[in-house]
C-alpha cells in the first residue's frame, strides 16, 4: 500500500512523510489491508476474468481501479475498513422515542418515570440500550449517546412518536434512532435504515370462544370421554372393526394343524363336529370366529402380532401384511391423539382475514395492510395510545378482530393486560409481516449494519448467560411473562378425524397380502389333495386275499412298531395326528378282515 497518500495507512504532515518516525508503528492502530498487495488493472480485461476488482477512491484520476486477488492478496480485510470508516471513532447520537419498559426506559427510586424522558441528565436503561452499548465495545464505533425526541419533532409529525424519532434522523438532530422501528413505507421515504434486526409478525387477534358444554353432567362427561375416539372419524373405526373381524376368519381358514391358530383348525376335524348336529356345528363355529376375533382384537390394541413358525406360508404371509396394517393404524392414532388432546379449545368464527367485518388496525401500518389486503375491512386507530383504543373499541363490538404485532404485546406489560382484559388472543391468521430496524443517517448505514451483523457471529456474558449479541436474543431475555394467555390458539378446524381415504393404501397393502395368501393356499390344497388321492387309491374289487391282507397287515404293525420305538416321544401335532389316522386306519382293515374270515368260517360249518 502506498503509505504516504492513503491517509489511512498514515499520519504525520506531507512535509515529512519520508520519516518513518511519522508512520503508524503500532500494528494494532494500522489497518489490517495496509500490509496487503494490491496493483492496478485494466478495468476491461478484469470484467472477463475471475479476478476481484474495485474502483480506487483514494488516487487520482479516480476513474482507476485496483485488484487484490490478480496480486495474491485478499480484499476482505480492505472491504471490511472502507465499510465501517464512516462510523469509525465517531460518537453517534441516538434518539429514543418513548418510555417503554423494559426496552428503554428512566427510573427514579427504582420505579420506572416517564417524566423524566426529557431529561437527558438522567440516563437511559433497558435492554436496547445495553445492546447498542455492547455493539461499541466491539466495533470502532467510540461510544453511543441517548437523548428524546425534539420538540418540533411532535409538530412535524403529530400522528406517531415513533415517525416522530424517524423525522430527528430525516433533518440531522440525531445519528440514529433505537426502538421497536417498524420499517413502513412512509418511514422508509423519509430516511435509511440499519439491516433488518428482526421480523414482526402481525396476526389477527379475537375473543376466546370457549365451545358451549351441555347442563347434563352425564352427557357433559360422554361428550369428554368421546374425545379419545376422536383420531379416527366414525366411517374409519367401522371399517376396522370390519377388518379386525375379517382378518380373524380368514386366519382360521388358512390355519394349518400346527401352532396357535392350528387349534381353531382342529375343531372342525373333532367327532363333535363331524358327528354333531346343525345346532351343535354353529356352536363350534361361533366360539371359534370369537375365540379369533377377541385373539386379534388383543394383538391389534397392543400392537403384538403372533409369529407362528410352524403355520403354513400362506398364514404368514396374511399376518405379515396384518402387522403392517397395526403399524400404520397405531402410529397414526397416536400422532392424531396428540393433537386432539392438546388443541386448544378456542375456536372463531372466521379463519381469514376477510372473513372478519371489522379489524381495529395501528395507524402507522394502515398502508401496508391495504395494500396487502384489499378487500378487508381495517378501522384506523386514533394516534394517540392505538392498543388502548383496540382493545376498548373491540370490547365495545365497534370490530370483532384486531390486528395488533406479537412483539408490541408481548413487550409490553401494560398492552398484555389491555388485551388480557377483553379477552383477545391471537390466532394463527398472519396479516402482514415488517422487518424492523433502526433509522439512521444514510452516511453510517453501511458501518452500523456491518457491525449489527458482526455482533451475531460473537458472543458476550448478559445476565448470567453467554448469548450471541443478537437483537433477538436480547429481546428474548427481557420478555415479561405473559398475565393470562395469549398464546397463539389453532383454530378449531385444523386438526381433522383421520378418514379411510387417508389410510386406504394401508387396507390395500393388508388387501394384497391377503391375496397372495389365499392362492397360496388353494394352490397348497389342491397339491395335497392330489397327492392324497394317488396315495389312498385301492383295489376296489370284493374279492379279498387273505393271506395278503394278513400280510399286508403283518407289514404295517411292524412298520409302525418301528416308528414307534424311533420316535417315542412325538411331539409335533401333525405328526401325532398322521400316527393316529394310520393305526386307525389298520384297525379298520383289521377289523375288515377279521369279519371275512369269520363269514369264511361260517360257510365252512355249514357245508
Amino acid at each position: 500500500h502506498d503509505l504516504i497518500n492513503d491517509p489511512s495507512c498514515f499520519s504525520g504532515d506531507s512535509q515529512n512523510s519520508t520519516n518513518v518516525d511519522l508512520f503508524k508503528k503500532q500494528t494494532d492502530l494500522i489497518p489490517e489491508y495496509c500490509s496487503k498487495q494490491w496493483c492496478y488493472v485494466d478495468e476491461k480485461k478484469c470484467k472477463e476474468s475471475s479476478e476481484l476488482l474495485y474502483q480506487s477512491d483514494s488516487t487520482v484520476p479516480s476513474n482507476l481501479f485496483h485488484s487484490y486477488t490478480t496480486c495474491g492478496s485478499g480484499a476482505d480485510s480492505w472491504l471490511d475498513f472502507h465499510t465501517t470508516k464512516s462510523v469509525r471513532n465517531k460518537v453517534i447520537q441516538v434518539t429514543i422515542p418513548a418510555i417503554r419498559f423494559p426496552m428503554h426506559y428512566k427510573t427514579k427510586d427504582g420505579k420506572v418515570d416517564e417524566s423524566l424522558y426529557s431529561d437527558d441528565s438522567v440516563p437511559f436503561e433497558g435492554w436496547i440500550i445495553d445492546y447498542l452499548n455492547t455493539i461499541s465495545d466491539i466495533s470502532n464505533i467510540t461510544k453511543f449517546t441517548f437523548t428524546h425526541r425534539s420538540g418540533g419533532s411532535d409538530k412535524a409529525i403529530p400522528g406517531s412518536i415513533f415517525t416522530a424519532a424517524v423525522y430527528d434522523v430525516q433533518v440531522g438532530i440525531s445519528d440514529m434512532a433505537a426502538g421497536m422501528f417498524w420499517v413502513t413505507p412512509e418511514r422508509s421515504r423519509m430516511t435509511a435504515f440499519t439491516t433488518p434486526l428482526t421480523l414482526d409478525r402481525v396476526y389477527l387477534w379475537a375473543k376466546s370462544v370457549a365451545p358451549k358444554e351441555s347442563p347434563n353432567s352425564v352427557v357433559r362427561y360422554i361428550l369428554k370421554a368421546k374425545g379419545v375416539m376422536d383420531p379416527f372419524d366414525t366411517n374409519l373405526w367401522i371399517l376396522l372393526l370390519l377388518t379386525l373381524f375379517l382378518a380373524s376368519i380368514v386366519s382360521v381358514w388358512l390355519a394349518n394343524d400346527d401352532g396357535i391358530f392350528g387349534l381353531w383348525k382342529r375343531r372342525f376335524k373333532s367327532k363333535k363336529w363331524i358327528n354333531g348336529s346343525l345346532d351343535d356345528k354353529f356352536v363350534i363355529m361361533m366360539k371359534t370366529l370369537l375365540d379369533s376375533f377377541l385373539a386379534h382384537e388383543i394383538m391389534f390394541f397392543t400392537g403384538g402380532i403372533d409369529i407362528n413358525l410352524e403355520g403354513s406360508l400362506e398364514e404368514r404371509i396374511f399376518m405379515a401384511g396384518f402387522a403392517f396394517f397395526v403399524l400404520i393404524t397405531i402410529s397414526a392414532y397416536t400422532a392424531n391423539l396428540t393433537a386432539f388432546l392438546t388443541k386448544s379449545h378456542s375456536n372463531f368464527s372466521f379463519t381469514s382475514v376477510t372473513d372478519a367485518t371489522s379489524i381495529c388496525a395501528h395507524p402507522d401500518l394502515m398502508e401496508d395492510l391495504k395494500r396487502r389486503h384489499p378487500n378487508a375491512n381495517f378501522y384506523r386507530m386514533p394516534d394517540e395510545d392505538p392498543y388502548r383504543a383496540m382493545a376498548e373499541t373491540f370490547k365495545n363490538g365497534d370490530c370483532d378482530a384486531v390486528a395488533a404485532s406479537e412483539l408490541d404485546i408481548l413487550n409490553n406489560k401494560e398492552r398484555e393486560q389491555l388485551f388480557c382484559d377483553a379477552d383477545l388472543v391471537v390466532t394463527d391468521i398472519s396479516v402482514t409481516e415488517i422487518p424492523i430496524a433502526f433509522p439512521i443517517d444514510k452516511d453510517l448505514t453501511a458501518g452500523m449494519s456491518h457491525w449489527l451483523a458482526e455482533g451475531e457471529k460473537l458472543q458476550t456474558m448478559y445476565k448470567k448467560e453467554s448469548v450471541h449479541i443478537s437483537f433477538e436474543k436480547y429481546q428474548k431475555l427481557n420478555e415479561p411473562k405473559t398475565p393470562c394467555k395469549l398464546e397463539l390458539a389453532e383454530q378449531s378446524n385444523d386438526k381433522l378425524s383421520l378418514t379411510p381415504e387417508q389410510m386406504s393404501w394401508v387396507f390395500i397393502y393388508l388387501g394384497l397380502g391377503l391375496i397372495i395368501a389365499v392362492i397360496i393356499h388353494f394352490y397348497s390344497r389342491r397339491k395335497k389333495a392330489i397327492k392324497t388321492a394317488t396315495a389312498m387309491q385301492r383295489d376296489t374289487t370284493t374279492y379279498i386275499d387273505i393271506d395278503k391282507d394278513l400280510s399286508i397287515v403283518k407289514d404295517e404293525l411292524e412298520s409302525s412298531d418301528m416308528i414307534v420305538k424311533k420316535e417315542p416321544a412325538i411331539r409335533k401335532n401333525s405328526k401325532r395326528l398322521d400316527l393316529i389316522e394310520a393305526l386307525k386306519a389298520l384297525q379298520a382293515r383289521q377289523h375288515d378282515l377279521l369279519q371275512t374270515i369269520c363269514s369264511e368260517n361260517d360257510d365252512n360249518k355249514s357245508k
